[in-house]
């Protein structure tokens, strides 16, 4: 799992992130009641470097280090990567036997410094 200082070229960093459940709701209103449906679609990650992939919603896939999914070589050190973890909200309402309704919802977002050096061995004889 990513900590700040501890990228290196040339090997797998890994991000592991909770992924939250679904939400379900019934709300009330006068005579009509509405539900409520809301759930985490994707995982977009953007590793700093040009990089973006997207992910399932699972944790258990993007529990981190060493079986997680959500890994990246890193080929060039630079100090200011900076890796961004988006999670991809789909949420929908309708009242009680409607038709669902999509309500559009923005991504929620962390992000973390994550500086990459690299290892270079000097041979002396």
């Amino acid at each position: 799992n990513p900590r700040p200082g501890d990228g290196i070229t040339g090997i797998t960093t890994y991000v592991g992130v909770f992924v939250p459940g679904d939400h379900r709701a019934r709300i009330a209103a006068g005579a009509s009641s509405v539900e409520v449906f809301i759930v985490v679609s994707t995982v977009v990650i953007d590793w700093g470097d040009g990089h973006i992939d997207t992910y399932p919603a699972d944790s258990e896939l993007l529990a981190g280090y060493p079986d997680g999914i959500a890994q990246h070589i890193y080929e060039t050190k630079h100090p200011d990567y900076i890796i961004t973890v988006s999670y991809d909200w789909t949420a929908r309402w309708r009242i009680i036997g409607g038709p669902w309704q999509f309500i559009a919802v923005p991504n929620t977002t962390t992000t973390i410094p994550y500086p990459v050096s690299e290892i270079v061995s000097d041979l002396t004889g």
